[in-house]
């Protein structure tokens, strides 16, 4: 029976991507409040929260177009981010998040996408 019981319950938690659906509930909860506060948290605020978000060594800044280029965040946060229109996966590197603003501008990319077209 209590294998039984375990099983039902396994049944009963999905699994999104490796991440139980609870996780990512969580941590959609999460963002609404995290942008609300952006604007008026400290540095120090703004990096605990990007700690929260990201994982590490998450953040990639492309020197040559002096912009963020792709982040990666913590899987809890994954599936909720690819929701945002703004924002695609790295066909290169799975979970790894980039803005459409970055990809047109990024020549590597651009050229990557052209020789795969």
């Amino acid at each position: 029976m209590a294998a039984i019981t375990l099983a039902l319950k396994k049944l009963d938690v999905p699994d999104v991507g490796g991440v139980i659906y609870d996780e990512v509930r969580e941590a959609g909860e999460h963002l609404p409040a995290m942008a609300a506060l952006w604007d008026v948290a400290t540095p120090k605020e703004r990096y605990e929260m990007v700690t929260i978000l990201l994982e590490l060594e998450g953040f990639y800044y492309d020197t040559e177009l002096k912009m963020i280029a792709p982040l990666k965040p913590r899987p809890a946060f994954l599936p909720v981010l690819r929701l945002l229109e703004e924002v695609t996966e790295y066909e290169e590197a799975t979970g790894m998040l980039v803005t459409s603003r970055w990809r047109r501008r990024n020549r590597r990319d651009t050229n990557y996408l052209q020789h795969t077209a």
